[in-house]
């Protein structure tokens, strides 16, 4: 009967309670349910109940095992991707060019020197942490014709943090969308600091620097 269809999909007794109480209090709202196949695979679904003219209630239900499915694939790409900008110190961005609103993730904020809750911005917020001649380059560069090269892009710039004022070095990468007319829509793309390494390339460089001068003083005296 019914009761051991119930326990065959429903083994565990505290999920197939829930079953009963879901069956027994109809309410219209979609519920979705994991029973067990008969080969022994959990199925996902979903579940309404109907409510009949004649006072029956008729339960409707759908198998979305495969929106399921993709929905975890689509968490687990972005649990990657969040690990993936995590190890690289990198934050992520997207810029609306029609409503000029930009939204950013913490790091991005972070890096920016923004309060924590400041996840939506307006585009001008570009022109006031980027130092003004790298900001009239980033104009200039997606103001020119578009083209499959310059729909992707990477270009350093400088910032001036909004809380301490100190100016760091972003390397951001990213695509812009366009229209069917090639006029941007939107712009996304992630931002890495790379602050500390141009620092130690800068360094290194000038030890090599007095290296190569310490060579050639040595070869003279020689």
């Amino acid at each position: 009967g019914p009761t051991d269809l119930l326990e065959r999909c429903y083994p565990d007794p505290e999920t197939r309670q829930e079953v009963f109480d879901w069956i027994d209090d109809a309410p219209d709202a979609w519920r979705d349910f994991r029973p067990k196949a008969r080969e022994g695979d959990r199925v996902d679904t979903t579940w309404k109940n109907v409510h009949l003219s004649d006072g029956r209630t008729l339960g409707i239900g759908v198998d979305i095992s495969e929106r399921k499915a993709r929905e975890r694939e689509l968490r687990d790409s972005n649990r990657r991707l969040r690990l993936a900008l995590e190890a690289a110190d990198a934050g992520t961005f997207e810029l609306d060019v029609g409503t000029g609103q930009v939204k950013l993730d913490e790091r991005t904020i972070d890096l920016f020197g923004l309060e924590s809750d400041a996840l939506e911005q307006d585009a001008s917020l570009f022109e006031e942490v980027i130092t003004d001649d790298d900001f009239e380059r980033l104009v200039n560069r997606f103001e020119q014709p578009a083209d499959e090269e310059r729909s992707r892009y990477q270009m350093a710039y400088r910032i001036r943090r909004t809380d301490t004022g100190e100016v760091r070095h972003i390397h951001p990468r990213g695509l812009t969308l366009r229209d069917e007319d090639g006029e941007p829509e939107r712009v996304i793309g992630v931002s890495q600091d790379v602050t500390e390494r141009r620092r130690r390339k800068e360094v290194l460089e000038r030890q090599n620097d007095l290296f190569a001068k310490a060579q050639d003083i040595a070869n003279v005296g020689a």
